[in-house]
């Protein structure tokens, strides 16, 4: 029981859970849960703790947490939902390839230097190179 939610499995995703890959100090963090409401309607358990609830942030069917500090992201979908499995795929083909965490290093120094103030635009410029990984983890 993570949390005091008895279903929730977690997973280690982000940059943290790739070795070698440069990483903020922040861990991120996917759960899931049979029902996703179960967690909203818990959202004060996890403010006790220490998170703050921002809702779905931006995708659809998320309950999102994020904890200053230690600095945590917490991402909650219910099973089934597609965000689960293209976490964990990029985090795995991550895991699998040398290669690609050379080539996402060198791609996040430079967003990191070009967008240092614009965090969104930081997190856009990755986004094509997440989508190739996955593409050809697909054509294997």
């Amino acid at each position: 029981m993570a949390l005091g939610i008895p279903d929730l499995v977690c997973h280690h995703i982000g940059s943290t859970a790739v070795p070698e890959l440069m990483a903020k100090p922040c861990i991120d963090v996917l759960g899931v849960v049979a029902e996703i409401q179960s967690v909203r309607d818990q959202a004060s358990r996890f403010e006790s703790l220490g998170y703050e609830y921002r809702g779905e942030y931006g995708i659809p069917g998320r309950a999102y947490f994020a904890m200053a500090r230690p600095r945590v992201h917490l991402h909650v979908f219910a099973e089934g939902h597609p965000q689960i499995d293209r976490h964990l795929e990029v985090v795995g083909r991550l895991q699998a390839s040398p290669e690609a965490v050379r080539a996402l290093n060198v791609l996040k120094r430079s967003l990191a230097d070009k967008f240092s103030e614009d965090q969104s635009s930081y997190q856009a410029g990755k986004a094509d190179f997440y989508e190739q990984l996955l593409s050809e983890s697909e054509d294997t």
